[in-house]
């Protein structure tokens, strides 16, 4: 009888866990194609942008009412701090020119954090804010 009592459990915490986890990977299957622009940790992220990096900049500084996350640049020390209502992160930002397009790269500044929601909503923001295209961290990694 314990043992049904320890099987009932398992199952059922593994079916709460699968509807929990399932809709994350299916709103991020949607917004990025299956590309996975960012290491394991969800601390490095890479773009591919259609625009200057002066224009990526001034892009991001302005804050639209249907922005998820709000971005303030600190260009001495190349630092983008992201917020919305609960949290804040901060990235160091590297975005290399090419003739077409600009390639930006995020690292996060402090690897030792609470959890946040904000690594979750940083690409459907990029994709919406800068039009960017992820690229497939894997090939441009840093």
């Amino acid at each position: 009888m314990e043992y049904l009592f320890y099987i009932l459990f398992f199952v059922i915490i593994s079916v709460l866990s699968l509807c929990t986890i399932i809709p994350i990977f299916k709103r991020h299957h949607k917004t990025t194609g299956a590309i996975i622009n960012y290491n394991a940790t969800m601390s490095k992220y890479v773009y591919k942008v259609n625009m200057k990096s002066d224009d990526i900049i001034e892009k991001l500084k302005c804050k639209n009412i249907d922005d998820e996350l709000s971005c303030t640049i600190d260009l001495a020390n190349s630092v983008m701090t992201f917020s919305d209502d609960n949290d804040t992160r901060e990235y160091h930002y590297c975005i290399q020119e090419s003739s077409d397009y600009s390639v930006l790269k995020l690292e996060k500044v402090s690897l030792i954090s609470m959890k946040s929601q904000i690594p979750y909503k940083l690409n459907p923001y990029m994709v919406r804010k800068l039009h960017a295209e992820m690229l497939p961290y894997s090939d441009n990694s840093f």
